[in-house]
């Protein structure tokens, strides 16, 4: 999530949940993930769930962002990168 830092994404500062969640006003989460089905990118460590979220501070203060929220399921095999 740190290499989201640098693009106009939210990485889910000023939430609850920091560094679980990205995205951004006018997203749609259902289209992120189609992406990532219809690329292949392999589920085998983590999921991704559709997520909107409002941040209170940083980017996109007080403005609702859609986007997704990763759920780590095998640390051990997580490559982040």
């Amino acid at each position: 999530m740190g290499l989201i830092e640098g693009t106009s994404l939210s990485e889910g500062r000023g939430t609850t949940k920091p560094f679980e969640m990205t995205g951004g006003p006018g997203i749609s989460p259902s289209k992120v993930l189609d992406y990532f089905k219809r690329n292949n990118i392999p589920f085998d460590s983590f999921y991704l769930r559709e997520n909107y979220f409002m941040p209170t501070f940083n980017k996109y203060q007080n403005q609702v962002c859609g986007g997704v929220q990763i759920h780590i399921t095998d640390y051990e095999n997580f490559n982040s990168v």
